[in-house]
């Protein structure tokens, strides 16, 4: 029930119409992808994400992206206790679909900008285990033997897209809010053995995109010609 009151609330701004047509292409491809790595405290890894827009009628796109992102977490020795911890590894991956709304907002026949609204849907799993083998011999230190979380997010969006151009790169910036459901099957090394947690959370956050993206139309206005 809060997921769809959150959904109804955020997808207002949807219904807005367009009164003013820039000079757009009637049906479009937008291809957009990006890798980034990244270091979090001691942690590091890679970031890829990549996806396929379907843009018809100049204002409307349906998007079907996917993302997927892992780290590991280096085995330097714990400061305290001199122990040297596992290398743990997480691995995330994500599908999203999502509908936008391209906005009558442009700087005349140019359009060199292209703001949007966005609702979409983001389902992904995220999993962590230490390295191979591992299993603690101190059972007051971190005693996770394998963690696998499913994620169900529903959200909205408010993005930009600068330097709009078919047949070239373009950026795409976009953040909004989501809800989220995730669920998690918990495995940890206990006296007497091994045990199994599962748990259900749901959490609200923002949501962040960066993409590089070529838009590519398949049909211009009548008399113009394919870029």
């Amino acid at each position: 029930m809060k997921a769809w009151l959150f959904l109804a609330c955020c997808s207002v701004p949807l219904a807005l119409s367009a009164q003013r047509k820039p000079l757009l292409a009637e049906k479009a491809l937008n291809v957009r992808a990006l890798a980034l790595p990244y270091v979090l405290g001691s942690a590091n890894g890679m970031f890829y994400t990549g996806g396929l827009e379907y843009i018809f009628g100049r204002d409307h796109g349906i998007g079907l992206d996917f993302s997927y992102n892992d780290y590991n977490q280096p085995d330097d020795p714990n400061p305290v206790t001199g122990i040297v911890p596992p290398r743990l590894y997480s691995v995330t991956r994500g599908i999203v679909l999502s509908y936008r709304r391209y906005l009558p907002l442009h700087d005349g026949r140019q359009n060199r900008y292209r703001p949007y609204l966005s609702a979409f849907f983001r389902y992904g799993n995220r999993s962590f285990h230490p390295e191979s083998g591992y299993l603690p011999a101190d059972m007051t230190l971190e005693n996770r033997v394998k963690y696998d979380e499913q994620q169900y997010s529903i959200g909205i969006m408010g993005g930009l897209i600068p330097g709009y151009r078919f047949g070239r790169l373009n950026l795409d910036l976009g953040a909004g809010p989501f809800f989220k459901l995730k669920t998690a099957q918990d495995q940890r090394l206990e006296t007497g053995g091994f045990r199994t947690y599962e748990t259900a959370a749901e959490t609200v956050g923002v949501r962040f995109t960066l993409t590089v993206g070529y838009l590519y139309a398949l049909r211009m206005p009548s008399g113009r010609a394919r870029k």
